[in-house]
């Protein structure tokens, strides 16, 4: 019998679905938010970005842009299903805006 793997995320990643753009992207492909959590986030599409690229998301939720920053840390070349992002150590006011993008969907921080 097969033993499941411990889960390895520090934060609890929570089901989302929010359109984005990656900025300064050479691709225009549709982007989605699909899961999120305070220390990163899968982006659906058709796009690729290779593994280690830093990449600054832009989100709009009620209105208001959130930027979110960080690097990819795992993409699935050739497949184009999406890729992780693993966000930077950010300042209070980025993990503010976090909050608030998650409470607007609501969902419990």
């Amino acid at each position: 019998m097969a033993q499941r793997h411990a889960e390895r995320r520090q934060y609890e990643r929570r089901p989302v679905l929010i359109t984005c753009r990656a900025e300064g992207a050479f691709s225009h492909a549709a982007m989605r938010l699909t899961d999120l959590s305070e220390g990163g986030c899968f982006v659906s599409t058709g796009a690729e970005f290779p593994r280690g690229m830093r990449i600054t998301l832009v989100a709009v939720v009620a209105g208001t842009e959130v930027t979110l920053a960080g690097s990819v840390a795992h993409a699935q070349p050739g497949r184009g299903f999406g890729f992780q992002i693993d966000f930077d150590e950010s300042p209070k006011g980025t993990r503010q805006r976090l909050e608030e993008l998650l409470a607007a969907r609501n969902v419990a921080v």
